[in-house]
């Protein structure tokens, strides 16, 4: 059980059977439901903000479940893991939308730092470590040739 810690954390009211922490869960939802191209302000583009999630629509998955946008299904998913402590409803949903501005960000942030990591491995057959890696710009064809 949780609840939200201001102004940006969360508090284990009671310890769960999982040691995952609620920001680690939010953003492995932001992976694995992230939206690909989506119709933000009449422009289809890639989801690179939350805003973006908020706007794509949600399919209803296998347990019949649908809510709406995916950025919905984000936060509606974290309750699968914890439950949040009564009266604090409200405020968790605000605290988990909040820090998935943050998550969506690191994420495609990560994606490019991998994406150097493997381009140097598979074509140019060197080991590059991530701290190297963030200094190193590839070009669009060179992006798009990474598979992972």
């Amino acid at each position: 059980m949780i609840r939200p810690l201001e102004p940006k954390g969360w508090f284990f009211v009671q310890p769960g059977e999982h040691k995952r922490k609620p920001n680690g869960i939010l953003g492995l939802l932001c992976r694995l439901h992230f939206p690909g191209l989506v119709m933000h302000a009449g422009v289809l583009e890639p989801a690179y903000t939350w805003d973006h999630n908020m706007a794509s629509p949600d399919a209803t998955n296998r347990e019949g479940r649908n809510f709406n946008t995916k950025a919905r299904r984000v936060v509606g998913e974290l309750w699968d893991f914890y439950r949040c402590e009564e009266g604090y409803e409200a405020r968790a949903n605000e605290l988990a939308h909040q820090a998935c501005y943050k998550l969506v960000k690191d994420m495609h942030y990560e994606a490019r730092i991998q994406a150097v990591v493997v381009y140097c491995a598979e074509y140019e057959k060197r080991s590059v470590k991530k701290p190297a890696a963030r200094d190193i710009l590839l070009t669009r064809d060179q992006y798009l040739r990474v598979n992972k």
